[in-house]
């Protein structure tokens, strides 16, 4: 069997040769370095996921994951006078899970994400006006990073000019839900970000508790939800900590594997340019191929198996759903880009069962309207040098750090 380098940062970085290998050779692997039993099949993670009475969301005592609400760290909250982080939909099960997603549900379904391709598209073009006349661009930084962070402050009603924060949040929530990852020290200075991040959540709660508006922020605090309890501040501090996670930290990885893959065979584009129906189907094969997040946990509430591996309770399994999206029992040739794949949204990109990501819906309109007016205002997009752009080392997303390209400005296109 394959050494344990699931923790390690080079395979971090190019993980699909390992993952092939585990998947082989021990699809259910106990990987020290993480505590935890790793799944690298299709339907072993279907196993898990869609069985959450017996394997749970909850974490059970653990700090290698989740290390956003390991106890040691509550003291850090309590001096600096803000609400401890709270478990909401990541990391809860049954009627709390419930609760949590109904507060959000109707904002993120179809029609009402249908609402919002105005705002999209406003912010999308906004970003690409600013590097349009310039002929380079960091598209990563400069577009990727950004298109998630605007559209989530428009939503809740913060400036744009707080994304920088909201990004430094997002990023110490990921982190710490990969705590074996980090040292002891890395940890405590996650918090730190964390902590920043509740002040300034908490602020605007009161401003928006005493002047109602029409942001979302506005509306969970003013609708009174189904069980007539109304959510408390630390309710909502770690509501919203949970919604700039899914909506900058993944959905940017969304955005920044898509281009990165556009970018490495430059036939993409032009199959992309030839037949835009094929956008959509373009980003569903690029969430599944570079999976923006890369895996997650669940522990067993009870003595069980998992293919054929014993698994006793209160173990931890990690769902390596990168791992999982390139099963060749499900997706054939799984190496390769392929729109007409059947099954195509089938992949676990978005998780399974009841914790599918309640912003799905939102993150792929995103990604189809940032890669159609990359396309109506840029023509010969190539990335500015051949080397291939470095993935980020994380255990829990997987994301490129930099896109650096050269593209012709396509004149005067105005929106479809």
């Amino acid at each position: 069997m394959q050494e344990d380098r699931f923790n390690d940062t080079e395979t971090l970085r190019c993980p699909y040769s390992y993952f092939d290998k585990v998947r082989s050779e021990s699809p259910v692997y106990f990987s020290p370095s993480l505590q935890a039993y790793v799944v690298t099949r299709y339907a072993d993670a279907q196993k898990v996921l869609l069985n959450p009475a017996l394997f749970s969301s909850a974490p059970r005592g653990q700090v290698n994951f989740f290390a956003n609400f390991a106890p040691q760290y509550e003291r850090m909250y309590d001096e600096a006078d803000v609400p401890r982080q709270l478990p909401t939909l990541v990391i809860t099960d049954g009627k709390t899970h419930l609760r949590y997603r109904k507060h959000i549900d109707s904002y993120f379904n179809v029609a009402s994400v249908r609402e919002l391709e105005g705002k999209i598209l406003k912010v999308v073009d906004d970003l690409i006006d600013g590097f349009i006349d310039d002929g380079a661009v960091d598209l990563y930084k400069r577009f990727c990073l950004r298109v998630p962070l605007h559209l989530m402050c428009d939503l809740l009603g913060f400036p744009r000019t707080d994304a920088p924060l909201l990004q430094r949040a997002a990023e110490a929530s990921v982190r710490l839900a990969g705590g074996a990852g980090e040292t002891e020290e890395r940890r405590a200075a996650l918090h730190k970000d964390s902590i920043d991040f509740h002040r300034y959540a908490q602020g605007h709660i009161r401003r928006v508790r005493t002047s109602p508006d029409h942001t979302l922020l506005s509306a969970m605090i003013h609708t009174v939800p189904e069980d007539g309890i109304p959510m408390t501040d630390q309710e909502l501090i770690s509501m919203l900590q949970a919604l700039n996670v899914g909506g900058n930290e993944t959905t940017t990885n969304g955005l920044g594997n898509m281009f990165w893959i556009a970018l490495a065979d430059p036939a993409i584009f032009s199959m992309l340019r030839a037949d835009r129906s094929r956008v959509p189907k373009f980003a569903e094969e690029a969430l599944r191929a570079e999976c923006p997040v890369s895996a997650l946990p669940r522990w067993a509430m009870q003595d069980t198996e998992i293919g054929g591996v014993a698994i006793p309770a209160g173990s931890t399994i990690q769902v390596n759903y990168s791992a999982v999206n390139r099963d060749p029992e499900q997706f054939p040739e799984p190496q390769n880009i392929d729109v007409e794949r059947k099954s195509l949204r089938n992949h676990s990109a978005f998780g399974m069962g009841p914790h599918y990501c309640a912003g799905a819906i939102l993150a792929r309109s995103e990604m189809k309207v940032a890669m159609n007016r990359i396309l109506d205002r840029m023509t010969s997009i190539r990335l500015e040098t051949a080397s291939s752009p470095v993935f980020e080392p994380k255990l829990i997303v997987r994301s490129v750090t930099t896109l650096p390209i050269v593209f012709e400005k396509a004149g005067d296109a105005v929106p479809p």
